[in-house]
C-alpha cells in the first residue's frame, strides 16, 4: 500500500512540474490574438478531417 502512495506522490510532483512548464509557455504565447486564431483554425481543420474520415464508407 505504501508503494502506491509513493507512486502517487511522485506522479503528483511530475504533474506539477509539467503544469509549471505549460503555464510558462502559455503565458508567453497566448497574449497574442493571432495565436488564438491559428489555434481555432487548426481545431476546425482537425474536426473537418476527422468527420470526413469517420463518415466515409
Amino acid at each position: 500500500m505504501s508503494q502506491y502512495i509513493f507512486l502517487a506522490s511522485k506522479l503528483s510532483e511530475q504533474i506539477d512540474k509539467w503544469n509549471d512548464k505549460l503555464d510558462a509557455l502559455a503565458s508567453k504565447y497566448m497574449d497574442s490574438p493571432w495565436v488564438g486564431c491559428i489555434m481555432l483554425a487548426v481545431l476546425f481543420l482537425f474536426a473537418y478531417w476527422g468527420i470526413k474520415t469517420l463518415s466515409s464508407k
